[in-house]
């Protein structure tokens, strides 16, 4: 087990139906397509890499500090929603197909991976492998997210361990 970095936001991420959108743009006298972040999509980005810059300062520089450029890390994500985004109600009365909304998590981490890519520095690139969870929370239990960050061995993905050291020649 290596390093971890964990934090948690109060407020679940847009899924990814809602995070892009098409602008735009004239090059050379001829219109492209920009595909970029909705406003909604980016204020929750700013969000969270203000969450982990203000309130985890001291944790951000010592994980940061301590990358380097062979590093991998997993990234898991635990959403916990509210019963009724997830549980259907009609089910207990026979009215329903399935006591289970569609409500996938799969769609939502990328702004996550994104605001976190940012806030530490780390291209999420390096992020080899993640998970998602979601769990119906209690009565008194509000919308979040909880991410763990943690490095692993790169050899787990085969990389051959002549490229885990410093490379000094560049």
């Amino acid at each position: 087990m290596g390093r971890t970095f964990c934090f948690s936001y109060p407020k679940l991420p847009p899924s990814d139906n809602r995070i892009r959108d098409i602008g735009y743009v004239y090059v050379k006298g001829k219109r492209k397509a920009v595909i970029r972040y909705t406003t909604e999509a980016e204020n929750y980005k700013k969000e969270v890499v203000r969450h982990i810059n203000d309130d985890l300062f001291f944790e951000v520089q010592r994980f940061s500090r301590e990358h380097r450029p062979w590093m991998v890390y997993t990234l898991t994500a635990v959403f916990v929603f509210p019963a009724e985004d997830l549980l259907t109600a009609g089910w207990l009365k026979e009215q329903a197909k399935s006591p289970y909304k569609r409500n996938d998590t799969m769609n939502r981490r990328k702004l996550l991976q994104d605001a976190l890519a940012e806030a530490l520095g780390i291209d999420d690139t390096l992020f080899w492998e993640d998970s998602e969870m979601k769990l119906v929370g209690g009565d008194n239990d509000p919308p979040a997210v909880h991410l763990v960050l943690e490095e692993v061995s790169p050899t787990r993905y085969g990389i051959p361990p002549e490229f885990l050291r410093e490379h000094h020649g560049r």
